[in-house]
């Protein structure tokens, strides 16, 4: 045979036959000395080593089959011995297979499931050809056996190698198949990585060691995930993912996420309120907060305080949002500020003003619906009318005439109290608590009324009212009371790092000195505002985030309004006219986002404005930011269904889902966007045009080469339809799209 000259003669084919099964023999082996060594029965198959089937086993494709496996290049790791002990049985198999009579004896054996003895010197040849030949469960089944039987620390090694493969190619089905089972995938690489270390040390096949590291902490965010998503009940994997989670978010520079906006999204999809709140207190101080963050972490502590009757964290909530009201202030400020300085320097030098410099900056949503429900769970009920445009005082928060109405038909007593409560119910039940897993679960929303039932509501209250600082105090204590049970807890946590996710074992303690403290709040908030002044300008956007701007009780077109008398309980706690006060101008019209609504009951909804082109870019960056996330490593599609319909939903859901299958993974960074034109069509439809530049990068794990990334300038016409789902920007759909150059 072709293949005997390229092997030159070899001694490895002698067979014989013992214990009913055929019997490799070692090319070292003189005749009769193979019968002294010590053999293990393995379930080795040469058609499988050659990768043919008895049918296609011809001469032709034996030779082909084997100068293929001979030639195949072998990851780094395998000793001499090893590699030569590969190639004896290569040549074994072909030999086996080419002679009729010892094929139809080894096609025998494998009909009736005998095994292979195989002499010790050759396990590791075996187990690595086995492990090509895609054996894996094989492998690692037998692989126990044949180190005990391996004479020497090089055999081990090679055994432990093929062993390793075997975890890997595993981890790859298991991170590849649809859905992808990531944390089967991480754990099966974890212990490929830990024999690896346990057997031979960190030297030892580094390339290999590198490539599980790297992958272990690519897959670590979607891992997390996966833990955090499990029901509530999986508290154990629950907790796990929650304290890698921190690791992820509070990383250095070096490692942080490519997307980090767009996994926290994700991340608040699965979290619980409580959790939300812990996250947040617990950030180590040289992570700043983001506008979003601190949103999402007012609307926890919401939700947790409103639950486990701890109005301090009702306070707490209303001071973050209160601050992202100032930052939202001082923006357009300093907005305002430098387009007088553009305009005075071009007139001082004959100039028109530049373009753009007076441009309206973009427009926050507005939280004076959130503040308002938190004033009135204090007992604050005029700072709440105030927040809501309803005082006697002027108010630069614009009176919604749909929240008015609500208000007027739900004091029948004439008590704008009973009204303002209805309207915190409302909102509590509606928005508030569909926004966190646990509470989404609960079928009967508390009232207002037992809220105040409670008689720690109560104290607490009377102290707010008496003294303020002599409540919030008092509360201070009853926080540390309440933690103090769980701060060993705690720390083990910090101080054990995320041991339960691979790929963030090795971390170190992130957090491990963390505060909970509301000082310690207030920093992180205050370091949003220094550090990113235009963070408040962020619409508070997912769907989480359906307050703000939302509240508006649609019954009918009644725009009455009348002076509002004294509502029943004055407020001596601090009041938002001090920040409301300085909104002015810059305050949100709230009535302008309320949507027409035809039916008598409450809904939450807003009227979809006229698309100009600041609403056009919002709707574009909408677009962008969805389908970052449904091509990168989230692969989350719900953004795509809010933001696009019909035949571009579905062409886009498809490649998302093409995409997810191929294990891959697009990272999108939106460099540069300009709306350059706008033409109405109808009431409902608009063309939009507008030039982007964006970077991106393909992940692909089945590579080793370097990532796929291109830079692109390009315009592009988007068709917008006005949708009956929805309120606001999110009404207008994208239902087409194309390139024009």
């Amino acid at each position: 045979l072709a293949f005997r000259a390229l092997r030159g003669p070899i001694r490895a084919a002698r067979l014989g036959r013992a214990r009913g099964a055929t019997v490799v023999a070692g090319a070292s082996a003189d005749d009769g000395d193979w019968n002294d060594e010590p053999t293990v029965n393995i379930p080795i198959s040469f058609f499988s080593i050659l990768n043919l089937s008895p049918a296609r086993a011809s001469p032709a494709s034996i030779e082909a089959a084997y100068t293929s496996v001979i030639q195949r290049e072998l990851v780094e790791g395998f000793s001499n011995s090893c590699l030569a002990a590969r190639a004896d049985l290569v040549d074994a198999a072909a030999q086996v297979i080419s002679d009729p009579e010892l094929r139809a004896e080894h096609e025998s054996d494998l009909k009736n499931g005998r095994l292979t003895p195989v002499p010790a010197s050759q396990l590791g040849g075996a187990l690595a050809l086995m492990q090509e030949a895609g054996e894996h469960e094989a492998v690692i089944e037998y692989a126990p056996e044949c180190l005990a039987a391996a004479k020497s620390r090089v055999a081990r090694r090679d055994i432990t190698l093929s062993a390793a493969l075997a975890h890997c190619e595993l981890s790859h089905n298991a991170l590849t198949a649809t859905p992808p089972r990531v944390g089967e995938g991480c754990e099966l690489l974890d212990i490929a990585s830990k024999i690896l270390i346990a057997e031979a040390g960190r030297s030892f096949s580094v390339e290999l060691q590198e490539t599980i590291d790297l992958t272990l902490r690519e897959m670590a965010p979607a891992y997390v995930i996966e833990l955090i998503a499990m029901p509530l009940e999986a508290k154990r994997e629950r907790k796990a993912g929650v304290r890698a989670l921190r690791h992820i978010l509070w990383a250095d520079p070096e490692n942080a996420l490519n997307d980090r906006d767009a996994y926290v999204v994700e991340v608040n999809r699965h979290l619980t309120s409580n959790e939300v709140v812990d996250l947040f207190l617990e950030a180590p101080d040289s992570v700043p907060a983001d506008a979003e963050e601190v949103y999402q972490s007012a609307m926890a502590h919401i939700v947790t305080g409103y639950r486990e009757r701890r109005p301090m964290l009702i306070v707490d909530a209303d001071e973050m949002l209160a601050q992202l009201e100032h930052n939202a202030y001082s923006t357009a400020q300093e907005a305002r500020a430098q387009a007088e300085r553009l305009t005075r320097a071009a007139a001082d030098a004959g100039q028109p003003p530049p373009q753009g410099a007076w441009a309206t900056p973009p427009t926050p949503e507005p939280v004076n619906v959130e503040r308002a429900v938190c004033q009135l769970l204090v007992g604050r009920v005029e700072d709440a009318a105030y927040s809501l445009g309803m005082g006697n005082d002027p108010s630069p928060y614009a009176l919604d005439p749909q929240v008015e109405r609500f208000v007027r038909e739900h004091s029948p007593s004439g008590d704008y109290t009973e009204g303002l409560i209805a309207l915190a119910d409302r909102w509590i039940a509606d928005v508030a608590f569909p926004s966190f897993r646990d509470s989404a679960r609960v079928e009967r929303v508390p009232t207002v009324t037992q809220w105040f039932d409670e008689p720690d509501v109560q104290r607490f209250c009377e102290r707010l009212e008496a003294a303020p600082a002599l409540a919030k105090t008092l509360a201070a204590f009853d926080a540390a009371a309440r933690s103090a049970a769980a701060g060993a807890e705690r720390l083990g946590d910090a101080l054990g790092g995320a041991g339960d996710v691979p790929g963030l074992r090795a971390e170190g303690a992130v957090g491990a000195s963390v505060s909970a403290s509301r000082s310690a709040r207030r920093a992180r908030v205050a370091r949003l505002l220094r550090q990113n002044p235009a963070a408040a300008n962020v619409a508070f956007g997912g769907a989480v985030v359906a307050g703000a701007a939302l509240v508006a009780y649609g019954l009918g077109a009644d725009t009455r309004s009348a002076p509002y008398t004294a509502l029943g309980v004055s407020s001596v706690s601090a009041s938002p006219k001090d920040v409301g006060a300085l909104l002015g101008a810059a305050a949100t019209n709230v009535a302008d986002g309320v949507a027409d609504v035809a039916s008598r009951a409450p809904v939450f909804s807003r009227r979809a404005p006229e698309v100009d082109a600041r609403v056009a870019e919002q709707i574009v960056r909408r677009w962008q930011n969805a389908k970052a996330q449904a091509l990168g490593v989230a692969h989350n599609l719900r953004p795509l269904e809010q933001v696009l319909e019909g035949p571009m939903l579905q062409q886009w859901l498809t490649r998302a889902e093409d995409v997810k299958a191929h294990g891959w993974a697009w990272e999108y960074q939106l460099n540069a966007l300009t709306v350059d034109k706008v033409e109405v069509m109808t009431p409902s439809r608009v063309m939009v045009e507008a030039t982007l530049t964006e970077v991106a990068v393909l992940k692909d794990r089945a590579r080793t080469e370097d990532d796929d990334r291109y830079e692109s300038t390009y315009r592009a016409r988007y068709e917008l339809k006005k949708s009956s789902d929805g309120g606001g920007v999110r009404a207008w759909k994208i239902v087409g799209g194309s390139v024009v150059y």
